[in-house]
């Protein structure tokens, strides 16, 4: 979201919050890249197996602009933290998802300003919804990793300083 919409929307609710979810830049972009090049969709009917589509399709894909500004946390971070009242950002991580569901939910309502007893939590959070299919495994292929490797290099290293977290592939 660019820094002028950014400002109109806290024109529009000046104490608005807002929750952004880091992930990983680099399977983000992986994951991002086997929704739209391989997985069944509106322009795919079919799954495609990852060496059916030339290398270079996923290279321009990974160093689009919209790609890469999707995985510059340090930017869309600072563009909302620039324009909201202190306080008013929360930062999650979605590997928390699996690993810390309750936690992560517990600290979004802590953040929201609603109860964060753990009565108003079901089983629900710790259900696995995924539409992926798993019937192929689809690991990052080396080449490309090193690719978003190099890409994301200096938000992996923002993503660590700033919030003491290593995002582990």
């Amino acid at each position: 979201m660019s820094k002028d919409s950014i400002n109109n929307v806290v024109k529009l609710n000046p104490d608005i919050k807002v929750i952004v979810m880091a992930r990983n830049p680099v399977k983000r972009a992986w994951a991002h890249a086997k929704k739209d090049l391989l997985n069944k969709s509106f322009m795919n009917d079919k799954l495609k197996k990852i060496e059916a589509v030339d290398d270079s399709v996923f290279e321009n894909f990974f160093k689009s602009q919209y790609q890469v500004s999707c995985g510059t946390y340090s930017k869309i971070i600072n563009n909302w933290q620039t324009s909201l009242k202190p306080g008013n950002l929360f930062v999650g991580f979605f590997d928390d998802l699996s690993i810390a569901p309750e936690s992560l939910l517990l600290d979004v309502y802590s953040f929201l300003g609603v109860s964060d007893s753990k009565k108003y939590i079901n089983d629900s959070y710790n259900e696995k919804i995924s539409p992926t299919d798993k019937s192929e495994k689809r690991d990052l292929p080396e080449k490309f990793e090193k690719i978003l490797n190099d890409l994301f290099l200096n938000e992996l290293e923002f993503l660590e300083k700033k919030f003491n977290r290593h995002l582990h592939l």
